[in-house]
């Protein structure tokens, strides 16, 4: 690992790390004002043309303006749906960037293609992909900057490079942690190492494998498993699947947790318990606990904006006894809420938690796995906020649908079977739910059964 002047170890880490927002708007632009937008956004944010810098310096005469760092474009691309278009642009860009040509880039990259749907009248849509490091952005970062973006289409006029000024402010939690003492100090960590990193074996999934007595793939799914199948030699990158829940379901779902005391992320949590625990083979019979990673934004702790750029969230991680997997998905839920609801008490700022203090002696200082907890899964919720909220009128009418992705600017090893759950709300108050996985290890098709599965039991419950 490169230490990087300004930031964090845990900042430095996270370099090698991705972050990948890819959307669709229904419209035709030309080549000439995609390659434009792109250069004016790297004027605004630096850093998407070298993450090791945050701003332009005031005295900089290197007169760069980024004309190197050009959009991809994809051609002769033929898709049937919007969903298949976003699979494929998001697809294409988590493989390219660990091709050799990109070992080691500083740099942030943007890929598009344009369409014409059958399925719209053969209307013009551009896919857009856009992929940052993970050092100095977050996954609300990412929504700011593709609003940035699309904005600029909307209003054309010249960005001079010395005088131009970001939409939204670059920010960083490290210095308030500092300022407050809150990375725990060398004497800390053997208190907080017996303290939680003690527990006991959490249960995991196998994604790997389904269980027997579920059905059969169908001969579409099996196609698909097929096609996945040859490329299992070649290197592994990333990739997602997103399901939508319309603006009526979700209304549907916060309702029902508004009148149960539930948190909806807790909701989720319990539904992805159970479908996983009907879908895959799992080592529930050797566990003891079902460790759940939740997801903070600390943005308004920390430094009280909202609106900003940055790498912003913190990870606490309640748990349950394995026993409990056999109560309801509401009262697992209800338990969850609770522990939830503990971590961040009323009237206390939760900077201050051991949860996180935790979270910050593993990611911050040791930073190296060596006490790292295990974990069931991983699920965020940023639901709170809702992204592109600040599109122009014209771009939000013309805004059809986004999905993120989590992933590596390096070549995956084809042992690692990891998955990641995010769930994020748009402006029309429709939400998606995204799972992220290695492509060619495990099934696409089994990710999206795992999907189907929470969806339907979130809303049985409703």
């Amino acid at each position: 690992m490169c230490e990087i002047p300004g930031y964090s170890r845990y900042e430095s880490i996270l370099a090698c790390y991705t972050l990948l927002c890819s959307f669709v708007i229904k419209n035709e632009y030309s080549d000439k004002i995609i390659k434009e937008n792109w250069l004016k956004l790297q004027n605004q944010y630096p850093y998407l043309y070298d993450y090791t810098t945050i701003t332009r310096p005031k005295n900089d005469d290197s007169n760069n303006d980024f004309s190197d760092n050009i959009p991809l474009k994809l051609e002769n691309v033929e898709i049937q749906t919007i969903k298949e278009g976003l699979n494929k642009i998001t697809d294409y860009l988590s493989k390219e960037i660990i091709q050799p040509i990109h070992s080691g880039m500083k740099n942030s990259l943007l890929a598009y293609f344009k369409v014409s749907l059958p399925e719209d009248n053969h209307s013009i849509y551009t896919f857009f992909s856009l992929y940052t490091s993970h050092s100095r952005t977050d996954l609300r970062s990412m929504t700011y900057l593709v609003t940035a973006f699309l904005n600029q289409f909307e209003n054309n006029e010249e960005i001079n490079s010395s005088s131009s000024s970001p939409p939204y402010p670059m920010k960083s939690i490290y210095p308030t942690l500092i300022e407050k003492n809150l990375i725990p100090a060398v004497e800390e960590r053997e208190n907080l190492i017996q303290k939680f990193f003690n527990y006991k074996t959490p249960l995991t999934f196998d994604y790997l494998h389904l269980k027997k007595e579920l059905k059969p793939l169908t001969k579409e799914e099996e196609i698909i498993m097929k096609e996945e199948l040859k490329y299992h030699q070649e290197p592994i990158y990333f990739v997602s699947r997103t399901v939508k829940y319309t603006p009526s379901e979700m209304q549907k779902i916060k309702k029902f947790c508004k009148e149960n005391n539930l948190s909806v992320q807790a909701l989720l949590d319990a539904a992805y318990l159970k479908a996983g625990l009907e879908i895959f083979n799992n080592n529930k019979e050797e566990a003891d606990v079902i460790s759940f990673q939740v997801i903070f934004d600390h943005r308004q702790n920390s430094i009280g904006i909202e609106k900003c750029i940055g790498n912003f969230p913190e990870a606490a991680y309640p748990y349950i006894p394995i026993k409990d997997s056999q109560k309801s998905i509401i009262n697992i839920a209800k338990e969850l809420t609770e522990k939830i609801k503990s971590i961040t008490p009323p009237n206390t700022t939760s900077l201050y938690s051991e949860e996180f203090k935790r979270y910050r002696l593993e990611s911050y200082q040791i930073s190296n796995g060596e006490y790292a907890i295990n974990f069931s899964f991983s699920a965020s919720n940023i639901g709170r906020f809702k992204c592109f909220e600040d599109l122009t009128p014209t771009m939000k009418e013309n805004f059809i649908d986004f999905t993120f992705l989590a992933g590596s600017q390096y070549p995956l090893p084809n042992t690692i079977t990891d998955v990641s759950s995010h769930m994020y709300s748009s402006f029309n108050g429709s939400v998606n739910h995204t799972l992220h996985f290695p492509y060619a290890v495990i099934p696409s098709p089994y990710i999206l059964r795992l999907l189907e599965r929470i969806k339907e039991l979130i809303l049985n419950c409703c």
